[in-house]
């Protein structure tokens, strides 16, 4: 994708992208031309467009003056007052024109090609985390079994650290000692969904998966538990985060009817202070107060989890699959399999915030927003729609993508 930008400054154009100059105007020996390029951007990926923009200042020998703009290995990549150009190489660009005898030359713009490189093609990564205030990047693999919960972390463009976590000898402990971990095997696939961070302390890390949620203090693993997620009652199959089914165990001897999945997590602050962590769940959205507080004491009912079903603290959004959340303007949105919902008061209770395209029959698996123009996006399988955040109800529009459906998609920071 191409973002344009213009220079300011005179532009002296003609016909066929010559400059022209005055009749009989003579270039004074004091005077020089001076050629000024600028780029819409210096840093892209192969095959994405580059908009060279191009001033001529001072004044111009008598007839046409041919502008050329000349790429890193010479070649003439175009001539006129501006182009669009997909840059191949990396390199230096410059502007070249002749006058008087003389061969002027602009500033030059360096455009860098970045490539993706591999870093790890063992599996697929479903979630991605960017830390903030490190140049560290932390991925959730959705390829796991519950006894090796994978993550791995970039720091900055080269260091490439896997980490394996034990989350069924976690889950085993919290749930039963009689109970046996090697049974979590039955349940499917062991995702991360979800990783997010604290904004208060930047090394603490969350990771969600199905059955539980884990957590990590600034070295990326190997992850701690925080707590377990279980269904008591459950289908044999049921929908669970982003349109994936969720199944039961066949083991006659599993006393956990089903696993709850964690589809996303998001961290604020709670009325009282306390870190409030937030989950989206295929049955719900849950939040924790006071988490260092719950793993220290599960016995403290001042720290204990609210907003599930069928508990005296359940909230409008019981049940349902949340599959997304995001935080602006002290309110959180959600995603969910009926719709967009919005909370005014930390995840306590839920409104549906339908409208236009967008309604309770409309599955939405990622929502994000733009801050800087004030607009919230959603996606799921029926593509990527739009609502501006002004006051009033939602008036969902769809977007002209011909992508497809979307998964997921981060919130600019």
């Amino acid at each position: 994708m191409a973002l344009v930008f213009s220079c300011a400054g005179a532009v002296f154009s003609g016909a066929d992208g010559y400059a022209q100059a005055a009749e009989g105007a003579v270039l004074p020996a004091e005077k020089t031309l001076s050629l000024v390029l600028s780029a819409s951007s210096v840093d892209i990926f192969a095959g994405e467009d580059v908009v060279f923009n191009w001033r001529v200042e001072g004044i111009l020998a008598t007839g046409a003056l041919r502008v050329e703009l000349v790429g890193p290995d010479r070649s003439v990549v175009s001539t006129g007052t501006s182009a669009r150009v997909t840059p191949q190489i990396s390199g230096a660009y410059h502007l070249e024109a002749s006058a008087n005898g003389e061969v002027f030359k602009s500033n030059t713009v360096n455009v860098n090609i970045r490539s993706w490189r591999l870093k790890d093609g063992s599996g697929a990564w479903t979630s991605i985390y960017r830390m903030k205030n490190k140049d560290s990047v932390v991925f959730g693999s959705g390829r796991n079994s519950p006894d090796k919960i994978r993550t791995a972390v970039l720091n900055g463009n080269s260091v490439w650290e896997s980490v394996e976590s034990d989350f069924a000898s976690g889950f085993e402990k919290l749930y039963r000692p009689s109970f046996m971990k090697a049974y979590l095997s039955k349940y499917g696939d062991f995702a991360v969904n979800a990783i997010t961070g604290d904004p208060k302390n930047g090394d603490r890390l969350y990771l969600g998966t199905t059955g539980g949620i884990m957590y990590s203090d600034g070295e990326y693993g190997p992850w701690k538990m925080v707590d377990i997620a279980v269904a008591w009652e459950g289908e044999k199959e049921r929908e669970s985060c982003k349109g994936s089914l969720q199944v039961n165990s066949i083991a006659k001897k599993v006393s956990v009817a089903n696993l709850q999945r964690v589809c996303d997590l998001v961290v604020i602050e709670s009325p009282g202070g306390d870190d409030r962590l937030i989950a989206a769940m295929d049955a719900g959205a849950y939040y924790l107060d006071g988490v260092d507080e719950r793993i220290d004491d599960r016995k403290d009912k001042d720290h204990f989890w609210k907003g599930m079903p069928l508990s005296d603290s359940a909230n409008e959004l019981a049940d349902i699959v949340v599959n997304s959340l995001t935080v602006y303007g002290g309110k959180i949105y959600a995603g969910t399999a009926k719709g967009v919902y919005v909370s005014g008061n930390k995840g306590e209770n839920w409104a549906a915030f339908n409208g236009g395209v967008i309604g309770a029959g409309s599955a939405v698996y990622a929502i994000a927003v733009d801050a800087k123009n004030k607009k919230l996006y959603a996606g799921g399988p029926g593509g990527i729609f739009v609502n501006a955040l002004a006051a009033g109800p939602a008036k969902w529009k769809k977007l002209d993508f011909n992508g497809g459906g979307a998964g997921s998609f981060p919130s600019p920071q």
